[in-house]
């Protein structure tokens, strides 16, 4: 049961990672190009945040129809994804990707040490890290 925990919510935290990730690097960075999420038309937690906060409207539907990719050009995209870099979203997502590494840290705790548990418990601490 430990570590089915710890590998759901380690998921999740690496998905949010890589969400965040998507959004704030480069497409050298990435070797894909900026926004794959948003041009494939995948909602992540970034844009349910933006969607979410109360942003200007206009930015709001940009975004909304960049998600839709309906008759949507190059230049909303890089709009949208600028206004998705501007707002405090990638923070907030970390800080839940965050979360989620510290609660699949916890449940290990019940497990003894031991070097595979520490093995374990310093993958989730990279998770978090590769965002920098």
């Amino acid at each position: 049961m430990a570590v089915r925990q710890y590998a759901g919510d380690l998921g999740l935290a690496f998905q949010v990672v890589d969400d965040v990730l998507d959004i704030q690097e480069t497409s050298e960075q990435l070797g894909k190009p900026v926004g794959s999420d948003l041009r494939q038309g995948t909602v992540t937690l970034p844009m349910l945040l933006f969607l979410g906060n109360g942003h200007d409207p206009r930015e709001v539907a940009r975004l909304r129809r960049a998600i839709v990719g309906q008759g949507v050009s190059e230049e909303d995209y890089a709009t949208a994804i600028e206004a998705l870099r501007g707002a405090d979203v990638l923070r907030e997502s970390l800080d839940e990707a965050i979360r989620y590494v510290e609660r699949a840290k916890s449940a290990l705790l019940p497990l003894l040490p031991s070097p595979a548990r520490d093995n374990l418990l310093a993958l989730a601490d990279f998770t978090v890290e590769r965002h920098r």
